[in-house]
């Protein structure tokens, strides 16, 4: 174990409901690839034992998993992923994170925290027997731990979507076996969304970066993986899971956290989403300039 190669990680960081999840397991189906979805919530959803894998049975029970965690360092360091999770792995600690503003103390748990994740990204390579993971934690902070305190391979993929039907998607319940995601009003969306992505943004000073519209990708999604693919050098050559221009083969895989869409296998066909006009839509100033400036029109 000690001696396994670091995998690459392809990060998608964005807002939630900018369809992560999508766009997460297409890239999974690249070969040599495995998508997770969110996975800095592996080890919490582990030990909660609440939500069902994306295989359908609780983490405790899924096969994977129990092979992942049989690692004896990883089993007796599961208290220690919680708490560097819980210390350091959200939004709010990006800024610190990028300027490495942390005292003695805060550094050591991060240094330990990030061996701990390599550690554990690293065996799930080895159980998938794959070379890349694709992760979709969204939150820039995940990201610069990945990079700076796991030293991993990392490329970033900001995925945007229009703003006013990210709104709109919070303010619909979307639930499925044990998943049941959080509602939020217009104006909290329109907050989040912009914080969120411009926190992104700084993603680029660290590490490959590339910026991804959903509405191009899901107008031409195989074609958009193929972009994708070009652009990282890993993928480069390899086939992926689509049968047309449109139409995906997902196959079962093993995700603790993320959109409830990620139970759905077999054939998909992906369809266009539409932008959404910014015009009366209530975005403030500063919030329509960003949404103009990723390409989305009055």
């Amino acid at each position: 174990m000690a001696n396994s190669p670091d995998p690459t990680v392809i990060f998608i960081a964005g807002e939630g409901r900018s369809g992560s999840t999508v766009l997460d397991r297409c890239i999974g189906t690249v070969e040599g690839a495995a998508s997770f979805n969110e996975m800095h919530e592996i080890v919490h959803q582990y030990q909660r034992n609440k939500k069902r894998c994306s295989c359908g049975v609780y983490p405790q029970d899924c096969a994977f998993w129990r092979e992942v965690l049989a690692d004896p360092e990883l089993a007796a360091a599961l208290p220690e992923l919680v708490d560097g999770f819980e210390r350091y792995d959200g939004s709010r600690h990006t800024v610190k994170l990028l300027l490495g503003a942390y005292g003695k103390a805060d550094r050591e748990r991060l240094t330990r925290y990030g061996a701990l994740t390599a550690r554990l990204y690293r065996r799930i390579a080895e159980v998938a027997g794959v070379s890349v993971i694709v992760d979709s934690s969204k939150n820039p902070s995940r990201a610069l731990i990945l990079k700076r305190y796991a030293g991993l391979d990392v490329w970033c993929l900001h995925l945007v979507r229009n703003p006013v039907s990210v709104a709109e998607s919070w303010r619909n319940g979307k639930g499925a076996m044990d998943d049941n995601l959080p509602t939020y009003t217009q104006g909290q969306t329109y907050k989040r969304w912009m914080l969120k992505n411009l926190a992104c943004e700084s993603l680029r000073l660290t590490m490959p970066y590339k910026r991804v519209r959903f509405e191009q990708f899901t107008a031409a999604p195989q074609a958009g993986l193929t972009e994708i693919k070009q652009w990282t050098p890993v993928l480069r050559g390899r086939s992926d899971g689509f049968a047309s221009e449109s139409e995906v083969d997902f196959g079962p895989f093993h995700s603790l956290q993320g959109n409830p869409d990620r139970f759905e296998n077999g054939r998909v066909t992906i369809r266009a989403s539409r932008a959404r006009p910014l015009a009366d839509s209530g975005l403030s100033w500063a919030q329509r300039n960003l949404a103009t400036r990723y390409g989305y029109g009055a």
